[in-house]
């Protein structure tokens, strides 16, 4: 995925698009029913919200709204994710549901399993009103590591 200019990535996304639907991964927008009010966290990258998916709640990890060169970057390290996600199965790591691609916007949004429980790094830190030992955790990091 190399990125030169706009027109350059909405042909590389509509490629993208036609690998999904080949590969059964593609989901398209009106499949997703974001809950606004559940946001997960917001990072450099952008945010992660719960969302429903044909009535399963699901993570749409979303980028930030933005039209510059940074914007580009954070395209490209969607695409490197979603590489990535299509291949990879392991019980240990969220399962990867697909991928919305909007040519026309230059976004890529992954949908991800949604995990209930304690944030992983509250539980591996240790952080007050973790019920892990200090033992617990490091076979936590130990197994997420094997």
């Amino acid at each position: 995925f190399d990125l030169q200019n706009d027109d350059n990535a909405a042909s590389q996304l509509q490629k993208l698009v036609a690998l999904g639907v080949r590969e059964h991964w593609l989901i398209r927008p009106e499949e997703l029913q974001p809950i606004p009010h559940k946001v997960l966290g917001k990072g450099g990258f952008g945010m992660a919200l719960v969302a429903l998916y044909h009535g399963t709640e699901v993570v749409l990890k979303a980028p930030r709204a933005s039209r510059d060169k940074a914007q580009m970057k954070l395209l490209v390290a969607a695409a490197e994710e979603l590489r990535i996600f299509r291949r990879l199965h392991h019980p240990s790591i969220v399962m990867f549901y697909g991928a919305c691609i909007d040519p026309s916007n230059s976004e890529i949004m992954l949908i991800l399993e949604y995990i209930r429980g304690q944030e992983l790094s509250s539980a591996i830190t240790g952080i007050p009103n973790s019920p892990l030992a200090v033992g617990d955790r490091c076979r936590l990091t130990d197994n997420i590591c094997s």
